[in-house]
């Protein structure tokens, strides 16, 4: 790329306030609802904060979760993936497709849903789900929530995990297995 003309740094000069404006508004923005979920936590007279019912802040500030805050994460990963399995088993059915033998999926490098492994209707189930870019949405919550229950359980190595959860290439995959008897998930 060569240097760049004077009507060209002329135009992003004239750009440049208002890229200023936007980011300063969205840094703003950010901030005040920081300063608002903070504030919700904590209160202004000094002592530690109160908890959310039924939830001891004392772990926390050992930065360790508390035994209700890995359950509530394991119970909101366990409904996610049943509403996933849901929708996914009822997308195959309306299209004709068996989960016998059983249905797996991920998500590959660019982010599609597709199956993994053998299946006599592999390519019928991936024209089907590149059709259906909300199951993969759902998918990439599901694992992102998979991912944090993971963290806070401490079920895995804490530097895997962490590269889990900020999303690194070399996180574990999430895969769900459906079959005709139910369904399952396992991150590999």
């Amino acid at each position: 790329m060569g240097p760049l003309s004077a009507p060209a740094i002329a135009g992003l000069a004239a750009a440049a306030p208002a890229t200023v404006r936007a980011v300063g508004t969205a840094s703003s923005a950010f901030a005040s609802l920081l300063r608002r979920g903070i504030s919700g936590m904590m209160p202004n007279d000094g002592s530690r904060g109160t908890a959310p019912p039924g939830e001891d802040l004392s772990s926390h500030a050992a930065g360790e979760p508390s035994a209700q805050t890995t359950a509530n994460a394991d119970a909101r990963f366990d409904r996610l993936l049943t509403e996933f399995a849901d929708e996914l088993r009822r997308v195959l059915e309306l299209e004709g497709i068996a989960t016998d033998p059983p249905v797996r999926v991920e998500l590959d490098e660019f982010g599609q849903l597709r199956t993994v492994g053998e299946h006599p209707d592999k390519a019928d189930i991936d024209a089907i789900l590149a059709l259906r870019p909300e199951l993969a949405a759902r998918f990439r919550v599901l694992a992102a929530t998979g991912r944090l229950a993971r963290l806070e359980s401490g079920s895995a190595a804490s530097t895997a995990d962490s590269a889990a959860f900020a999303g690194a290439a070399d996180s574990p995959a999430l895969e769900v297995t459906l079959s005709a008897t139910g369904r399952d998930a396992r991150f590999a």
